[in-house]
């Protein structure tokens, strides 16, 4: 209903327009335009009014509005209508919208998303004709024209207020920008059965849905964050999908070897505090798969990095634990005050090299200088 009255409005400009410039008046009006509710009245004003007598009015469509000898205009229905102001032989013409009142404005879709540079025409249901007005809350991110149609500006979210003389309502319009291509900081992973890793975007995704499929979930599945899980020796393919754009992980994956032992070259040691001592072990299998991880079971005497690397912190004694897969051994650590024990590098190091070679496993006795 509302685009047929601004058709027929427009019409009745035109018309009126070119009557006007098939007459030339000297009459001055006012105003040549007025929007009217239903019931309201208006009085024509001629500004020039002295200069002439026997005035008359005469509306073109009565079922419109009505206008009485001394230029008072009332309007009765929904429509336009032309008042012609005759005077002194000249002619001048007043266009004269009239609507009835909106008090409820309903959205046929209260929000959107579209794309920097797309638009979107708000569609109302109203209980009146009366022209609504739109306005933007933030024309960085949309705008939007006299008559609803949103245009994309920058990423973000707007809400659009819509309203007329009695009745309010908001819209939301939430932007994006498009995505030409998705970039990743890794597209190809060697993983382990049981492993996990997280594919990650590099380039601005904001406000895009993004989508990851796996070609083989008996080799590796993902979920919707990126997050893979190996599941067993094959390769798989994951795609990575933003809108229309689509990029590749290719996914690697190897089964898990166990670890069966894990031996030291000593499983006790002494050090004097501020000194440091570099484990030397020997994991079996040697193509095990699970990495090793070292904890120290009282790090204010004794801190381990993971490396294995020892430093004697305070005088007592605590354990280190060196743990691959399921597999563990204990190691003993004595932290001595500094000139309480030998430099033991001299004893330890030739037995570490018969260790390494023969795989023999030997306890390191550790002699103390005396006082």
């Amino acid at each position: 209903m509302k685009k047929i009255f601004g058709l027929f409005l427009l019409v009745a400009a035109l018309f009126s327009f070119s009557m006007v410039a098939k007459a030339t008046s000297t009459i001055e009006l006012a105003s040549d335009k007025v929007e009217l509710e239903i019931g309201s009245t208006y009085q024509i004003e001629i500004v020039n009014k002295d200069d002439y007598e026997n005035i008359t009015y005469e509306s073109s469509l009565i079922d419109v509005c009505i206008v009485n000898e001394m230029g008072l205009i009332e309007a009765k229905g929904i429509g336009s209508s032309i008042i012609t102001i005759t005077a002194n032989g000249e002619k001048v013409y007043l266009y004269v919208g009239v609507y009835q009142k909106t008090t409820n404005i309903n959205l046929v879709e209260e929000e959107t998303t579209i794309a920097v540079g797309d638009t979107y025409q708000i569609n109302t249901i109203c209980d009146g004709t009366e022209t609504l007005k739109y306005s933007s809350s933030n024309n960085d991110v949309a705008i939007v024209s006299d008559s609803g149609l949103i245009s994309g500006v920058g990423d973000g979210q707007a809400e659009i207020m819509i309203s007329s003389t009695s009745a309010k309502t908001i819209f939301i319009v939430n932007v994006y920008t498009k995505v030409t291509e998705i970039n990743l900081e890794e597209d190809t992973f060697s993983l382990v059965a049981g492993e996990e890793t997280t594919i990650k975007i590099t380039n601005n995704i904001l406000n895009h849905q993004v989508t990851y499929q796996s070609n083989n979930e008996m080799v590796c599945t993902v979920d919707q964050n990126g997050n893979i899980k190996a599941i067993a020796a094959g390769t798989a393919i994951i795609l990575v999908m933003v809108d229309n754009v689509i990029n590749t992980v290719k996914v690697s994956v190897t089964s898990a070897i166990p670890a069966e032992s894990i031996q030291v070259a000593a499983t006790s040691v002494t050090i004097e505090v501020g000194q440091s001592y570099q484990i030397v072990y020997e994991v079996t299998p040697v193509d095990t798969t699970d990495a090793i991880s070292f904890s120290s079971n009282d790090t204010k005497i004794a801190a381990v990095d993971a490396s294995g690397l020892i430093e004697g912190l305070s005088i007592g004694q605590t354990t280190i634990t060196l743990m691959a897969g399921s597999v563990t051994t204990i190691l003993t650590v004595n932290v001595v005050a500094p000139g309480n024990s030998i430099n033991i590098l001299l004893i330890v190091l030739p037995i570490v090299a018969i260790i390494v070679v023969a795989g023999v496993v030997t306890t390191v006795i550790i002699v103390k200088r005396k006082k």
